[in-house]
């Protein structure tokens, strides 16, 4: 099972927001579905985990949606177990990404492709001519392994997620230059430094366990984290419990979706990311935070681990097992 919260707050941006008509959420699953239509359980081939052979969205099977106005919001979320999503058009046209997995952008920024990770969330604004007829796809794009391993993980696959229609007419609007954005942390408030190794299936080479506190974090506080990749499989990280900003993804500043405020972010194998990680200031010692892969088959086998805020007066316990943030 799973859902999708639309948090919205008083200075709402200039952007579609009628819900079900020019404002749409697309929740994305691949599930395993038999020439029967069953739901065989499947052995796991992919280095990333188990790929359906069926791509649904909102539950549907080859959704249409028939837009009354120009401009279309989708709110997007990648609910798959491990398959990544290499979103475009049909049209080959540029859409505007207005915002990422905690908030808008500063400004919208035109892409022609985007790539979702699991976990990972988006929202595009796509401008249609008049009686527009185009698909949003996903198509073939690099995991960073493999050319077996690619293809076994889904990532040489073309697939049709949503066909558009447009109106004949429809009042004319305009994708707003500006966004009402929130400031995301900066390189100079990060005055610690911690750095984490990717493995195939660890953590700094530990293995998730319930009754053992990973990191402390002083309540309040801004950090540098590093996380390096250096297994044989793509891999991504989530953070429970904050937004961060990527300083910087395999040495270079952040584009696109990595502008804008992050919980889950995409590494490639051999790959890099610097994350600005701003922590808040409720202080539980002995009921931690998580962090890890979010590709449900690693953190199945124990990519995963805690954290706990502390304020300097409660030293850091053992985790109650089962209670998490």
């Amino acid at each position: 099972m799973v859902g999708l919260f639309l948090v919205d707050d008083d200075s709402q941006p200039d952007l579609p927001s009628h819900y079900g008509v020019d404002d749409i959420p697309l929740i994305i699953q691949d599930v395993a579905v038999s020439s029967g239509g069953g739901s065989p359980g499947t052995p796991v081939t992919s280095p990333i985990g188990r790929i359906g052979n069926t791509v649904i969205v909102n539950g549907t099977y080859e959704p249409r949606f028939e837009a009354s106005t120009n401009l279309v919001r989708l709110r997007i979320l990648n609910a798959s177990a491990a398959r990544c999503y290499n979103l475009e058009l049909s049209t080959k046209d540029a859409f505007h990404l207005v915002g990422t997995d905690g908030g808008l952008l500063p400004s919208p920024e035109p892409l022609t492709r985007l790539l979702l990770s699991p976990a990972e969330r988006a929202e595009i604004v796509v401008k249609l001519g008049p009686d527009a007829d185009l698909v949003l796809r996903s198509v073939p794009h690099e995991l960073g392994m493999s050319r077996g391993d690619n293809i076994a993980s889904g990532a040489e696959d073309t697939l049709g997620i949503l066909r558009i229609t447009g109106p004949r007419t429809a009042p004319a609007r305009n994708v707003p230059i500006a966004l009402p954005s929130a400031a995301l942390p900066q390189r100079a408030d990060a005055l610690i430094e911690r750095r984490f190794t990717l493995g195939d299936t660890t953590i700094n080479g530990e293995k998730m366990d319930m009754a053992r506190i990973d990191t402390v974090v002083a309540a309040g506080s801004t950090e540098m984290w590093t996380i390096e990749n250096s297994s044989n499989r793509a891999h991504n990280f989530h953070i429970h419990g904050t937004q961060f900003a990527v300083h910087t993804a395999n040495g270079a500043g952040p584009t696109g979706p990595l502008r804008g405020p992050k919980d889950t972010v995409f590494i490639p194998r051999g790959e890099t990311v610097e994350l600005i990680v701003p922590f808040g200031s409720f202080v539980d010692p002995a009921t931690p935070y998580m962090y890890h892969c979010h590709l449900l088959w690693h953190e199945d086998q124990g990519m995963m681990a805690q954290y706990v805020l502390t304020d300097g007066e409660h030293a850091a316990g053992p985790a109650h097992g089962g209670t998490h943030h």
